[in-house]
Parts: C-alpha cells; sequence; structure tokens
C-alpha cells in the first residue's frame, strides 16, 4: 500500500511539473490537492496501528489538514484577481474591515458582483471541509459571514502584505 502512495505522489508530481509549463491553474490545483492527499496519507500511514489503519486512512480530511490547505492556497488566490475565489475573498475583508466585523451574506454577494450561481457555488466550497472543496476559510452564522477561525490570523496577515 505504502509503496503505491509513493507511487502516485512521484506521477502527480511529474504531471503537476507539466500542468505549470501549460499554464492550467484548474488542472495545478486539482494536482496539488491530489498530492497533498497523498503526502497525508503517506506521512500517517505508519503512524496508524494495523487494527485501526483502515478507519483512519479513510477519514483523511480533519481541520488540521484542511488548515495546511489554506496555507497552501491563499496565497495564491491573492495573487490571481481573475479567480472567483480572490474576488470573494478579497471583497469580504474589505466589507468586513479585515474580519473586524461579520458581514451578511447578502451584503458580500452583491459588492462581488459576480454570477449568484458561480458565487453561491464557490462560496459554498469556501465555507466547508471536504476532499475537493476550495479550501474551508469562511464561516457563516445567522446570515453573517467571517473568516473560520483557525485560519483568520494566517488570511488576515496575507492579506495585508499584499493589499495594504
Amino acid at each position: 500500500m505504502i509503496e503505491k502512495l509513493h507511487n502516485i505522489l512521484e506521477k502527480t508530481k511529474l504531471c503537476y511539473k507539466e500542468s505549470v509549463l501549460l499554464e492550467n491553474e484548474v488542472l495545478e490545483e486539482s494536482l496539488l490537492t491530489i498530492m497533498s492527499n497523498t503526502k497525508y496519507l503517506i506521512d500517517n500511514y505508519e503512524d496508524v496501528k494495523p487494527q485501526k489503519r483502515k478507519s483512519t486512512m479513510s477519514k483523511v480530511i480533519t481541520d488540521e489538514y484542511e488548515i495546511e490547505k489554506i496555507h497552501r492556497k491563499i496565497p495564491q488566490w491573492l495573487e490571481r484577481p481573475h479567480q472567483i475565489n480572490h474576488q470573494i475573498l478579497v471583497t469580504f475583508m474589505k466589507l468586513s474591515n479585515c474580519n473586524e466585523n461579520p458581514i451578511p451574506l447578502s451584503t458580500l454577494e452583491k459588492n462581488c458582483n459576480i454570477d449568484s450561481k458561480k458565487f453561491n457555488s464557490n462560496f459554498d466550497q469556501m465555507k466547508i471541509i471536504s476532499e475537493k472543496n476550495n479550501g474551508k476559510v469562511f464561516e457563516e452564522e445567522n446570515g453573517n459571514v467571517s473568516l473560520w477561525n483557525p485560519i483568520s490570523q494566517f488570511v488576515t496577515t496575507e492579506y495585508k502584505k499584499r493589499f495594504s
């Protein structure tokens, strides 16, 4: 099993290098996710007792993993203004005064100037933890949006580096 994971990781790295040359950002992000998931499985494979390995391996997505994903993705998003994730995040940071004040979801959507369907699809992916999400950045409570607490300081710092 571990040999197969190493094989997947190496082949994915080769594909990632090609995707960079092709300047295919969607493919790049997908391959980064595959590499990250595979690396996580490899790193945690030996730590799990054999009788518990199967159940632990199936629960790859954790808060810690999600935080790592955000640390990798946020700098990319902030450098790519054409991406919807960038537009949503930057609009939120401006409206909320760098997460000082939660803002109504309707206000965020209105100020993003993005097609409602695209906004909702991307925003939903930015507030959940799942293997194929964009990365959990936001929390929504009673219709108000704020940064997800475990990554709020990191996101604020990265935003201020580029926009202050």
